[in-house]
């Protein structure tokens, strides 16, 4: 009655003679895989491929050395960018460096010129130039070691990782 009820329980009617050797044999059936990492074909496989068609192997060879090849440029460019663009991010650390250097001393030079007038006015204007010096090295030497690790250790778009201390 399988065939009436698509839904009954039950294994589906075979219909007679479907089991090799008789009824109640069991089926025995086997599957062979194989697995390979390699991105050239096993040296059986070339022969077949050559066997075919002539050359072919040879054919599959020098691809494989041409794709190598092209690999190894292409990787050798991204270190020789990556090395450059240290460089330059080394070279505007540098300069950066320099011009903050400078006008350091430009401040403290006119604080002192401001202190040497006898004015309330120029000690004032000494004072806050004192003042925003000093809060300028403050958040550089308190927060630019965050900005700086985060912007070089990340990429662009995701989110720096939490610093976490072990215990």
């Amino acid at each position: 009655m399988n065939e009436s009820n698509p839904l009954s329980s039950g294994p589906p009617e075979e219909p007679p003679g479907s089991h090799p050797a008789g009824s109640g044999s069991p089926v025995v059936s086997s599957f062979l895989a194989e697995f390979r990492s390699s991105p050239i074909p096993d040296p059986d496989t070339l022969g077949r491929y050559e066997a075919v068609c002539p050359g072919a192997a040879k054919e599959i060879l020098d691809r494989w050395k041409e794709q190598q090849q092209h690999r190894h440029r292409i990787e050798a460019e991204l270190v020789r960018a990556e090395v450059e663009k240290s460089q330059r991010n080394a070279s505007a650390l540098t300069i950066g460096r320099i011009c903050a250097l400078l006008v350091i001393v430009v401040m403290v030079g006119a604080s002192i010129l401001m202190l040497q007038i006898d004015s309330v006015v120029a000690k004032i204007i000494a004072a806050l130039l004192d003042a925003s010096l000093i809060l300028g090295l403050a958040d550089m030497f308190i927060f630019s070691r965050r900005r700086t690790a985060s912007a070089f250790s990340t990429p662009a778009g995701k989110a720096a990782p939490k610093n976490r201390r072990s215990k």
